[in-house]
């Protein structure tokens, strides 16, 4: 599976993070939408080994994770964690979100989307440019940019991931020949 090219959002006025809150809004709610679609198969491994159930539960741990680590590079903490501790993070994640019922993650889910989209609105313009360490990609951005990255195009990419994985062509259920085999 390919990753498109992000598209940025400049956050210098506030025509431009209602735009990215709105597009917070809207990817938490196709991805909800596309969920409740698969309800019947929530808990399985489906996904390179995450259920979606622990899928969804990941991205909205990631999204506070994301927040808090952001409010500290705004106050000049800035740490780096590596690209290998982030994974471990993950591999935690997959366990142990594996069977988070999916409403109670969609509960949670709503009400870190409107605390993203007036962190988004309250961000001070003089500090959208402020170093952020990235684990995955092991590199510097801005506030601006790893804002979009954690609560937009993290959440891009795995609803991607769900759709491609639902669109995969599944093998054929035995006929009543080969099962009797």
């Amino acid at each position: 599976m390919t990753t498109p090219e992000p598209v940025w959002i400049y956050l210098d006025d506030e025509l431009e993070r209602e735009r990215l809150a709105q597009a917070i809004r809207e990817i938490r709610q196709r991805t909800q939408q596309t969920a409740q679609l698969r309800q019947d198969t929530a808990y399985e491994p489906s996904y390179d080994g995450w259920s979606l159930a622990s899928l969804l539960a990941h991205l909205n741990a990631l999204d506070t994770l994301g927040r808090w680590q952001l409010q500290a590079a705004l106050i000049g903490i800035r740490p780096r964690f590596s690209a290998q501790r982030l994974h471990g993070l993950n591999d935690w994640q997959r366990r142990f979100f594996q069977h988070t019922p999916l409403e109670k993650t969609f509960v949670r889910i709503d009400e870190h989307c409107e605390r993203l989209c007036d962190f988004v609105r309250h961000l001070p313009l003089a500090m959208l440019s402020t170093r952020v360490w990235l684990p995955r990609t092991e590199t510097w951005s801005t506030v601006e940019r790893a804002a979009q990255i954690y609560f937009l195009h993290h959440w891009q990419e795995h609803l991607q991931q769900i759709e491609a994985q639902d669109a995969a062509p599944q093998p054929a259920p035995p006929t009543s020949s080969e099962s009797e085999v």
